[in-house]
């Protein structure tokens, strides 16, 4: 193996240079937006929703990406469709890039391969709708906003809460008092508790000690506040969910601990400029409505020279694969974009450059344990907020569609060699240091 190759975290040779939005190199430490996880077998309706994100974002290609790695992995009567779909989105990124020839090309290549499926489309791609918006565009790339609006994929309308424009500081109204619904519904601390090793390692690797003052965002039920404070920090407990902040403090109670909470978004923290040593989030603040904003709030409420740690789910692990499935089969309230979180490439774009220094992504894992995949899909069904409500709101068909696809999934981790099933779920820790 060429160790001064780039590679990726699982060893494949993959190119690490950063790229703009139309995947153009840029220099090494430069800033680039974020990678689409290479080599990632989605079902088809997950790469679907995730390239028209894409799409959607000006990013087409990353698309394209997405696109191709449905492509290779797609059986064999549907491989020339996904490659059509690769194609036109490159033929959209030759537009962007100002290369009419290429882009014309491309368009007419892809168009070509889509329409031979224009009659009978799978997975409700629009075959008719794609092949004229790219011949039209292929007759005339350099006009005066061509490529400006991205192709719909789908038949299917765009997913509820889609924005163009530009954020608000935190959630509406509105949109705060659903999420508080979603996330007190079920019994979430049952679900939590099988996090606390994640807490545990990622208040070590911080090094939190006495007397720190140490922020938990999106907190829960307290996993990674109770953490700091067994060891003897000055620990407060934030999330949007007051029953979820009340279970908190009776752990506390029964630990003999002392822990503060505080009812907040995590776009609009309630505290001062440079108020705490440490600021953390695990799997917490990855549901935040606007990111970047969340991000910057992180950043403001951190003192310089301050330690942020931060978990998400990787997109390929089974706790990714949850978020993408409830996403797909129930768009209404998908919160936030939690898989960006999951990726090196994701959490840069994330953060305003030149806010952390001493950056470090870790991967690791943490063990999901249950006597069988129908007793872990039970404990869901019934404990974990976001997917009780789309039980609740699903009809029978839908369903059995998801419990059908969770099972599939989930039983396709597991580890086998004894009673029950073990779950290896594989998460990126991310630890940084406020500039200044």
């Amino acid at each position: 193996m060429d160790a001064d190759r780039d590679r990726d975290p699982a060893g494949r040779a993959r190119n690490a240079r950063p790229r703009d939005a139309l995947g153009r190199p840029l220099p090494y430490g430069e800033a680039g937006v974020e990678r689409a996880p290479e080599g990632l077998v989605r079902a088809p309706a997950d790469a679907l929703a995730e390239a028209q994100r894409l799409l959607d974002a000006g990013r087409p290609f990353h698309a394209h990406e997405v696109l191709e790695d449905a492509w290779k992995s797609a059986p064999e009567a549907e491989r020339q469709l996904w490659r059509g779909l690769a194609q036109l989105a490159v033929g959209l990124t030759h537009v962007g890039r100002g290369n009419p020839r290429g882009a014309a090309t491309l368009l007419e290549r892809g168009a070509g391969n889509v329409a031979a499926y224009a009659a009978d489309p799978p997975h409700d791609v629009d075959a008719p709708g794609l092949v004229a918006w790219a011949r039209e565009l292929a007759a005339d790339p350099d006009r005066a906003g061509a490529g400006d609006v991205a192709p719909r994929l789908t038949t299917a309308p765009p997913l509820p809460g889609r924005c163009d424009g530009g954020h608000t500081a935190g959630m509406t109204a509105s949109t705060a008092a659903r999420s508080r619904e979603v996330w007190a519904a079920g019994d979430y601390q049952k679900v939590g508790v099988r996090l606390v090793p994640c807490s545990e390692q990622l208040v070590a690797d911080l090094g939190v000690r006495p007397g720190d003052r140490v922020l938990d965002v999106g907190g829960g039920t307290g996993n990674t506040a109770l953490a700091a404070a067994r060891r003897d920090a000055e620990a407060v407990c934030s999330d949007l969910v007051p029953e979820l902040l009340e279970y908190a403090l009776r752990r506390a109670e029964v630990e003999g601990l002392t822990i503060g909470t505080e009812v907040a978004d995590a776009g609009e923290l309630p505290f001062p400029d440079d108020s705490f040593d440490v600021v953390v989030s695990t799997f917490g603040v990855v549901f935040a409505a606007d990111p970047e904003q969340a991000a910057r709030e992180l950043v403001r409420v951190l003192r310089p020279g301050g330690r942020l740690g931060l978990t998400a789910w990787r997109p390929e692990a089974p706790g990714g694969r949850l978020l993408a499935l409830l996403a797909r089969h129930d768009p209404e309230d998908a919160a936030g974009e939690p898989l960006r979180w999951g990726t090196p490439e994701g959490v840069q774009g994330i953060f305003d450059r030149g806010a952390l220094r001493q950056v470090k992504h870790s991967e690791r894992t943490v063990e999901f344990t249950a006597p069988s995949v129908a007793a872990q899909w039970q404990r869901y069904r019934d404990w974990f907020g976001p997917v009780h409500v789309a039980w609740e709101r699903l009809d029978d068909l839908g369903r059995d569609a998801l419990e059908r696809e969770f099972s599939d999934m989930w039983g396709s981790f597991t580890r086998g060699g004894g009673p029950g099933i073990v779950v290896p779920n594989t998460y990126l820790q991310v630890t940084g240091v406020k500039a200044g």
